[in-house]
């Protein structure tokens, strides 16, 4: 459909559709972006708690292991909850895109395509940085519990 096509009511709806889409893709990402603000720098602290106090909390075992290991995979469950939040909000975000891609075709109008097309390789460096901090956190969180397990 071409936007010259379209009644006025018709571009009504449709702005409002794409708003709209546009609203729930910000606050989605606004708030996952504030979750990680608080699970990833909660998973590092809990990882420096285990190691600190370790001698105190192997006083007290579980199942005759100590209990500084499982702080860690507290922590791994932290960095893994984020990890899928993430990527289902990827998802969720990818189905608005196409559909404002679609209203913006629609109306003849260049928006999120445009800017997406232009910084496609900044959205990709995003996303690498965003995996990279969230490997590091996986991977201290599993290695500080296996080593905590094995003094405990």
């Amino acid at each position: 459909m071409l936007s010259s096509m379209l009644h006025d009511d018709e571009k009504e709806a449709l702005l409002t559709e794409y708003q709209m889409l546009q609203d729930e893709i910000y606050h989605r990402s606004t708030t996952h972006t504030m979750a990680n603000s608080i699970l990833l720098p909660s998973s590092v602290i809990i990882i420096a708690i285990a190691i600190e106090f370790r001698s105190n909390l192997n006083a007290v075992p579980v199942f005759g292991i100590g209990l500084s290991g499982f702080f860690p995979l507290f922590s791994t469950l932290l960095v893994l909850s984020s990890l899928i939040m993430g990527y289902t909000i990827r998802r969720i975000n990818e189905f608005c895109y196409i559909r404002m891609s679609e209203i913006e075709i629609a109306l003849g109008i260049k928006g999120h395509r445009y800017v997406y097309s232009q910084n496609i390789r900044y959205w990709r460096m995003r996303t690498a940085v965003w995996i990279i901090m969230f490997a590091s956190a996986l991977a201290a969180s599993i290695v500080a519990s296996i080593v905590l397990f094995l003094q405990s």
